[in-house]
């Protein structure tokens, strides 16, 4: 298949709503709630530092909003981030 990643957006109930889907490997459930601890990587095939999803997290945290996971092992995954408007 043809990698992909899609980035959409759109407000609701005074929030800025933003999906990033991609057509990757996925995620096991077991590990998704540990995808935003420092330095975690969900597969050892991954080169990456294990900072970037915590760093996400943090940063949205910071700006009063929240980051979710939805993801399916060879199916990909979805992080939803949403982020208040202001006001």
């Amino acid at each position: 298949h043809k990698p992909y990643v899609r980035i959409t957006s759109n407000q609701r109930e005074g929030y800025l709503i933003v999906h990033i889907e991609d057509n990757g490997e996925g995620i096991a459930k077991e590990y998704k709630g540990k995808v935003f601890e420092m330095f975690y990587r969900a597969t050892s095939a991954s080169t990456g530092s294990g900072l970037g999803l915590y760093i996400t997290k943090e940063a949205v945290e910071k700006l009063n909003g929240k980051i979710e996971i939805a993801s399916e092992v060879g199916v990909g995954s979805t992080f939803v981030v949403s982020i208040p408007l202001p006001t």
